[in-house]
């Protein structure tokens, strides 16, 4: 189906994005097919010609991310579209944040008045 058509539904289900090739450029799920392959289309019209999808009853993110995976399986051992290599390629261990500084040391400055506890010698 070209995209921008009409028929695709603004409701939750997956969605494989090809190029005028016919090459295989993204696999998404979405609770919004419609709005999704749009933005898909805005951003990259070179690599976004044509969208197969299917809706998925329900709609939650359980029955999503198995429709995904079921995709997915399906297209194994076919080259991974660019736009699915985030998906499943892990990243890498977060570094731990540096040390924050110490402190500055806190030091009266008084009006000709002592600190609390303290008096004047």
């Amino acid at each position: 189906m070209e995209v921008g058509s009409k028929a695709i539904p603004d409701m939750p289900g997956v969605y494989a994005v090809f190029d005028k090739d016919g090459t295989l450029q993204y696999m998404g799920l979405s609770r919004k097919v419609a709005t999704s392959v749009g933005m898909h289309a805005a951003d990259l019209p070179d690599e976004c010609a044509a969208v197969k999808f299917d809706v998925v009853v329900g709609g939650g993110k359980e029955e999503l991310q198995g429709a995904w995976k079921q995709w997915m399986t399906e297209v194994s051992g076919r080259p991974v579209p660019r736009g699915a290599l985030r998906a499943v390629t892990p990243l890498p261990p977060a570094r731990p944040d540096p040390p924050l500084p110490a402190p500055p040391r806190s030091t009266w400055r008084t009006r000709g008045r002592s600190p609390p506890g303290t008096s004047r010698g």
